[in-house]
């Protein structure tokens, strides 16, 4: 009888506190912010080689993870997606800068359903505990990882992508295994006002017109993966990716042509294009590629390191 009684007491207790550590599991720091107050980064970093002290960073990669990949990629392709999401929030809270967020508990509830709410919450757990610590470096240096969904059949440099200084890990790499994405091609046309108006509300120094627009557009150079460089829009010139993203174009390789009194706008790739390919992971993950394989695949001279060897 008493241990029939001592049984029951601990299910309670159990079933009381499930809640609570369901809860923590995918909330991590946020749900205890005032742990991270007053934590010395230097600190942390000398004695246990983590700036996340007294919460589970894994758990946060877990729900960073579940708002930026399909849980019904390969598993390869998420234990890349994990290795970058955890060097970017260590890299984030080292610099100070803004985190990537996560879903909360109820968010991964209603995007997988109640049903497949554990398989899909496991699955993405598995994927974060086979790469736990693991960070991407550059001559010891945490790097900052960009990802995105599908290439032209190239991923972008940085430098050229960004108008700036090329950047060691972040070369244009070819991604032949986009092609066959249902993004890889897009085509759509716009009313000619319409194409103005956005022009002008963007740029007003370009002071477009509807007439002779053809001649107001003018894409001025491209790299060698066709993504474009700059394009002039009346008396003004600005960078193609800027271009691109002011536009709600899917990337900066595109074309715009005026066809039938109408602007038509073909791009290929969907994304900044720098960094890893999300679509192209996935294949290479399906053909058999380690994760690691994969990841060295779009970031050029890099190391897969445990963060506590990382500076």
């Amino acid at each position: 009888m008493r241990e029939k009684i001592r049984t029951f007491f601990y299910g309670a207790i159990v079933l009381v506190l499930l809640p609570f550590v369901i809860t923590l599991l995918f909330q991590g720091e946020d749900f205890f912010p005032e742990l991270m107050q007053g934590v010395s980064m230097e600190a942390e970093t000398e004695t246990e080689g983590t700036c996340f002290s007294g919460v589970d960073i894994e758990g946060k990669v877990v729900a960073v993870l579940a708002k930026e990949i399909s849980v019904n990629s390969e598993p390869e392709a998420i234990k890349a997606q994990a290795v970058i999401v955890r060097t970017n929030l260590i890299g984030a809270k080292l610099t100070g800068e803004e985190e990537p967020e996560g879903l909360t508990t109820d968010q991964m509830m209603k995007q997988f359903g109640e049903e497949q709410f554990k398989r899909c919450y496991e699955k993405l757990a598995g994927c974060v505990e086979e790469t736990k610590g693991l960070v991407l470096t550059c001559r010891n240096k945490i790097i900052e990882a960009p990802y995105f969904s599908v290439s032209n059949g190239y991923t972008r440099s940085a430098g050229e992508a960004f108008a700036g200084e090329e950047i060691e890990y972040l070369k244009g790499v070819e991604a032949k295994e986009d092609i066959l994405s249902e993004n890889f091609l897009r085509v759509e046309f716009m009313e000619i006002p319409e194409f103005v108006e956005k022009c002008n509300q963007n740029y007003p120094d370009a002071a477009l017109t509807a007439e002779n627009i053809a001649k107001q557009v003018e894409v001025v150079s491209r790299d060698d993966s066709e993504f474009v460089n700059e394009i002039r829009l009346g008396g003004i010139t600005v960078n193609g990716e800027e271009f691109r993203k002011a536009m709600d174009f899917h990337s900066a390789c595109f074309s715009i042509k005026e066809v039938e009194g109408k602007i038509r706008i073909v791009t290929m790739g969907y994304g900044h294009c720098v960094g890893l390919s999300q679509y192209g992971a996935n294949v290479l993950a399906g053909e058999g590629k380690t994760y690691e394989e994969i990841l060295k695949k779009y970031y050029t001279n890099i190391k897969i390191t445990e963060y506590k060897n990382a500076e």
